[in-house]
């Protein structure tokens, strides 16, 4: 008798102990999955983490042990280096082995049982129903299955009292089932071949002639044999598409079915496969404009960080690394902020995809579940060379023959996920890399602090290319600072009169201009003209920001949404005429930089790209085709411009305000804003010829700000350096470690008590100086739930699980001195962003 640890997908902290049906003894393996029950009803499709003999001394006297109720899979999905890897990120980011679960498999691959109310169509009421009662009855009856998932029946009906579906189940009206959810289906196709009962010479010349006064039905089983004969299928085993068999004839679909009924053809369902297959079967890869690559990893060194300046060479450095470790029959893991770009044939994917062959593989929200399911299977099942390329969750596929990690762009801050399991999928993939000796690279124009900081110490090894010029593209920039305090006051807009000098003589050339505009919206709030309240989220401590193009209030933080008023909501003050409205907008967000550009250059074609205009695969398809068509002078919108396919003659780039960027509070704010602008200066750069200078214009109040000197020396790494030396003096990473201990809740007096008593514990278990007094963050409300943090400092040379056992100690103290504390939600950020 054998025992498995199940890990379930829930925020459990520990594990459950299933028997293994006789059946399965034996056989069951850790990282098969297993479909078991919880409570009284309810089912769900957990992973098998280990296998016991014996039952814990704990649970020895326990006579409930369950059996597990299904193993739907014949084999392991996960090895057991997955399972090491969820551990470490269970202990390390202080989440259970369910939330990393929930994160790394496909929602396709866990189906867990929904309630189901059936209807008996035989009851008959003996008494008077309550009108919901009725109308539940009514609505079953309209089922083409007559009965529904309770999930449905809310959306339909509202909400039902559970005393009303006790009387309808104890009056035999209702039966309430349990009911397993397989969200995922395999793609099939209906194949056609002849019977078992019709394959040799002798039986065919008896069916023959048992259709001859059928003569159609004839000729088709003679093109069916003419095939066969066509393929060297001597004992006519064939089988192929019925759909390409009938050719969409609505005669010939008869006439085999006719066939089919006299046993004569048989259908069946075969599983295809959602995910394209490779253009080839040579394992060679197309090695065509690919430059020699002037590189090899170091075996002996678990981390490289590859340094280039040139994003087109980057590219062709990375495609020839991933090509020649495919060519070695390995795998390659790539994550990539640009997943889910329009691919175009100049793209980075379609570049990739040509030179491996099509073994490209592309793993991020762009693609539907259930090709997530069947990508997840194969790379769980195939040790065959391929490439996949995803988002930050991609580091948790379960890969049977690695190679290769890439991780591109390692400062961007998407590769850190902001739910839980709140993981960096950066430090996972060098995790994974060190402790199963896998080589991994990573790659950046504008490295993250700390990144460099491990290079210049020695843990990461630099990969510098020979005979390059590192900061080359810097002789043709042009950056330069436009004092804002100097421009008169009546000609104070959005954009000054220097700005749109620089904007008219680019417009003029023939060239583009890019306005980066850090904020979405029309403008950041309203205020009233009377008493001069800010029309504010009536969930959050923040403004509603003003949309125009929806003509709506929205909050940016918890979604409410409102109508823009014609009154003051706090003194109610009505306007005087319709054309002196009392809510006056305040500040500028990228939709009124769009407006006022088009007032300004009304012969210019003006495009604004935000998260507000790119919110489908359809729309992001029209912006291309229209930059495409070359009918956009000039283009505004916020950060997330520099990951578009808009870099064609961008010969201006220009930034609204740089104060407020440089203005956020966070000790990152410098770093963030020089990646973000020397990012958008390379590409600028590339996407002119060497004699079109690019210029980079910063709108500011404060032009002495030893960031814009900087940033025009364009020696990138010299001002991380000066980054470093003021993070050692102030005690920020990398020279500590940081964790964000946030407690949120509703009643604000439980938070701060809360936060306070769990501050003490912490100063308990942790060094003196190590944690921070409660304090609210810059926005202390978020969706009616009132917020506190407290900030962890740990020394990098101090084992994380000390700090961690600390925190788990001071949290335990903390609940159980009040359980009242409960009703708070506590989440821990380790390395926050």
């Amino acid at each position: 008798m054998s025992y498995a640890r199940v890990v379930l997908p829930l925020k459990l902290d520990k594990t459950y102990h299933y028997l293994i049906p006789d059946e399965w003894e034996g056989k069951l393996q850790a990282g098969q999955r297993v479909v078991v029950s919880l409570g009284p009803t309810r089912f769900y499709t957990g992973i098998v983490c280990g296998i016991d003999t014996d039952l814990p001394k704990a649970l020895l006297n326990n006579k409930t042990i369950k059996t597990i109720s299904d193993v739907p899979d014949k084999d392991a999905i996960l090895g057991q280096k997955d399972l090491e890897l969820w551990h470490w990120i269970s202990r390390y980011y202080m989440c259970t082995e369910g939330d990393v679960l929930r994160m790394a498999l496909p929602s396709g691959l866990l189906p867990t049982s929904a309630t189901i109310i059936r209807l008996n169509e035989d009851f008959v009421a003996s008494k008077r129903l309550s009108e919901k009662q009725q109308n539940l009855l009514d609505f079953l009856a309209r089922q083409p299955k007559k009965n529904a998932a309770t999930i449905a029946i809310q959306r339909a009906l509202g909400r039902i009292s559970v005393d009303a579906l006790t009387e309808l189940v104890r009056a035999g009206a209702i039966r309430v089932e349990e009911e397993l959810i397989r969200k995922y289906k395999p793609r099939t196709e209906t194949c056609l071949h002849l019977s078992p009962g019709f394959r040799t010479e002798e039986q065919l010349t008896e069916v023959i002639s048992s259709i001859k006064r059928a003569p159609k039905q004839q000729a088709i089983l003679y093109e069916w044999l003419e095939m066969c004969e066509d393929g060297v299928q001597e004992d006519y085993t064939m089988a192929v598409k019925l759909a390409e068999f009938t050719k969409g004839d609505a005669n010939r679909s008869n006439l085999v079915r006719a066939l089919c009924k006299r046993g004569i053809f048989q259908t069946y369902e075969k599983e295809i496969s959602r995910i394209a297959p490779p253009r080839v079967k040579s394992s060679d890869i197309t090695r065509e404009n690919l430059i020699q690559q002037p590189f090899s990893l170091n075996p002996d060194a678990a981390v490289h960080f590859l340094e280039t300046r040139d994003i087109a060479e980057k590219e062709q450095l990375l495609i020839q690394q991933i090509a020649d470790t495919i060519n070695k029959g390995k795998q390659v893991l790539l994550l990539s902020p640009i997943t889910g770009e329009v691919e175009t044939k100049d793209c980075f994917t379609e570049k990739l995809r040509k030179a491996t062959n099509g073994r490209l593989l592309v793993y991020d929200t762009t693609i539907s579940d259930a090709v997530k399911v069947e990508t997840f299977l194969k790379t769980a099942t195939s040790d065959e060379p391929f490439v996949i390329m995803g988002q930050r969750n991609a580091v948790l596929l379960p890969f049977k023959n690695l190679g290769l990690i890439v991780v591109d762009e390692e400062h961007e801050y998407a590769l850190k996920h902001q739910a839980t399991p709140r993981f960096h999928a950066r430090d996972v993939a060098i995790w994974l890399g060190v402790k199963n000796n896998i080589p991994v690279l990573l790659t950046s124009e504008t490295p993250s602090a700390e990144t460099l900081f491990n290079v210049m110490r020695g843990k990461y090894r630099r990969i510098s290319l020979p005979g390059r010029e590192r900061y080359r593209f810097r002789k043709n920039t042009v950056i330069e600072a436009i004092d804002l305090r100097k421009t008169p006051k009546q000609q104070n807009g959005i954009i000054s009169p220097a700005l749109a000098e620089a904007i008219r003589q680019t417009i003029k050339a023939g060239q583009r201009v890019l306005l980066l505009q850090n904020r979405r919206g029309y403008a950041p709030f309203l205020v009233c003209r009377a008493c001069g309240e800010r029309y504010k989220c009536p969930k959050c401590d923040v403004s509603l920001t003003y949309h125009r193009s929806n003509h709506k209030m929205i909050c940016h933080y918890c979604g409410y949404n409102a109508p823009v008023p014609t009154a003051c909501p706090n003194c109610h003050t009505m306007p005087e005429t319709a054309n002196e409205p009392v809510m006056e907008a305040m500040g500028y967000g990228s939709e009124r930089v769009e407006q006022e550009v088009a007032v300004k250059f009304p012969e210019a074609s003006v495009l604004r790209l935000d998260s507000d205009v790119l919110l489908s695969a359809k729309q992001r398809s029209e912006v291309q085709q229209l930059i495409d068509s070359g009918n956009v002078d000039i283009i505004v919108g916020t950060q997330l411009i520099k990951g578009q396919p808009i870099w064609n003659d961008v010969s201006l780039i220009a930034v609204i305000r740089l104060d407020a960027i440089l203005g956020y509070p966070d000790f990152r704010s410098y770093e963030r804003a020089y990646q973000l602008l020397d990012q958008l200066l390379i590409r600028g750069c590339l996407s002119n010829s060497e004699n079109t200078p690019t210029r980079l214009l910063l709108q500011t109040y404060d032009t002495e700000n030893p960031f814009i000197e900087q940033l025009k020396k364009g020696d990138y790494n010299r001002f991380i350096e000066n980054q470093l030396e003021e993070r050692e003096i102030c005690g920020f990473p990398p020279f500590v470690r940081l964790s964000t201990i946030i407690i949120k809740g509703f009643d604000e007096d439980l938070v701060d008590s809360c936060a306070e008593n769990l501050c003490k514990n912490l100063c308990e278990f942790l060094p003196e100086g190590a944690v921070s007094q409660p304090q609210k963050p810059s926005v202390a409300r978020i969706d009616m739930q009132y917020i506190r943090q407290i900030t962890l400092k740990r020394n990098p040379q101090t084992d994380y699980r000390i700090e961690r056992t600390a925190i788990q100690k001071a949290l335990s103290k903390t609940l159980q001195d009040t359980p009242a504390y409960k009703k708070n939600r506590i989440i821990i950020d380790i390395d926050p962003l």
